[in-house]
């Protein structure tokens, strides 16, 4: 009985925290569909000077495939690879460089 005392509060803890997940990726695919062009890379260049390279990942991607050709596709993509690598994903990785 007493262990469960201890094992309550964590995992409502990690109940709490996987819920809040789900409705942050939403709302995140909700923002990111209201910015435009600058603001997509300024968010993602903020995400990658701060080590978090799965979140510039996603906004790159988002920006590269709503402005495929914009002024600033080539950085993009080459800023999209480096978040890949950095992120450990070797596949997407090797896949945007083709």
């Amino acid at each position: 009985m007493k262990s469960f005392r201890l094992l309550a509060p964590v995992l409502l803890g990690a109940m709490v925290s996987v819920a809040g997940c789900s409705s942050s990726d939403k709302e995140e695919k909700a923002v990111l569909a209201n910015m435009g062009a600058q603001q997509l890379y300024d968010r993602a260049k903020q995400s990658m000077e701060v080590g978090n390279f799965s979140a510039a990942a996603q906004t790159l991607s988002a920006l590269d495939s709503r402005y495929p050709f914009g002024p600033l596709s080539h950085q993009v993509q080459l800023d999209l690879i480096y978040s890949y690598y950095k992120s450990g994903k070797n596949e997407e990785t090797l896949a945007t460089i083709d």
